[in-house]
């Protein structure tokens, strides 16, 4: 919020747009492009490492990983949670990360969602009351 005060000396308070939000994610996705680019001129010179998985079963990781970014910019903290907890469930699929069965991250993604949801309300439902 802004305090912006007009010709009568009187203050008022002004929201920030949501345009920026936009600009945050634009400008995130460009750091991300440039090291990527980064990575690749690196690796051009050194060489890829001999990886024993395969790359393209990562890209979901990797788009469940934005879009929980993505949510955490514009706070939305429970679908930040469930696209985490998606990414989890499919690293470890694929990675063998830690011995849990995925049932047992979905059992634990539910009473987390539901915890985040007593903590943190959504203000539509604030705003009702």
């Amino acid at each position: 919020m802004i305090f912006v005060r007009d010709g009568r000396r009187h203050y008022q308070i002004t929201q920030v747009p949501k345009k920026e939000i936009g600009d945050k994610m634009k400008k995130l996705l460009g750091i991300l492009f440039l090291v990527a680019a980064a990575t690749v001129v690196y690796f051009g010179f050194v060489g890829w490492p001999s990886l024993d998985i395969n790359l393209w079963s990562l890209i979901p990781v990797g788009l469940f990983l934005f879009f929980t970014l993505e949510n955490l910019l514009k706070k939305d903290y429970k679908a930040s949670l469930m696209c985490l907890i998606i990414t989890f469930i499919i690293a470890n699929a694929i990675l063998d990360l830690l011995p849990i069965s995925s049932g047992l991250i979905i059992g634990a993604g539910v009473l987390a969602c539901i915890g985040i949801g007593y903590l943190f309300p959504d203000k539509d439902k604030k705003e009702d009351k």
